[in-house]
């Protein structure tokens, strides 16, 4: 009996932990769309750089905000990831996290 309700409160966790993961996914991807400022794609971008202040600083919020978010991701998964592969979860970790920390420095 208590082995059941055992496996059944870590489901519930891996439930909670999943959609929380997902909804963070989700947060990220807008954060990415919202970080992006096609102005300063242009071959005069250094003209109209004092015009775009507000929209060039809300980029930077929203890119500091999705780093954040997939160090949040990692520590989230972590402890699944450790649970399932116990030999170098770890490592992959911490290629997840220098991964999406390398593509925000980007």
């Amino acid at each position: 009996m208590q082995e059941n309700t055992r496996h059944e409160n870590t489901r519930e966790i891996n439930k909670r932990t999943a959609f929380t993961t997902g909804m963070l996914l989700i947060a990220a991807i807008v954060c990415g769309v919202l970080n992006s400022v096609p102005a300063i794609e242009t071959s005069d971008y250094l003209e109209k750089l004092s015009d775009l202040e507000t929209r060039l600083l809300m980029a930077g919020f929203f890119q500091a905000a999705m780093a954040i978010i997939y160090v949040t991701i990692t520590v989230i998964t972590y402890p699944i990831v450790k649970h399932r592969h116990s030999e170098g979860s770890t490592s992959k970790v911490d290629n997840y996290e220098l991964g999406s920390c390398n593509l925000n420095l980007c």
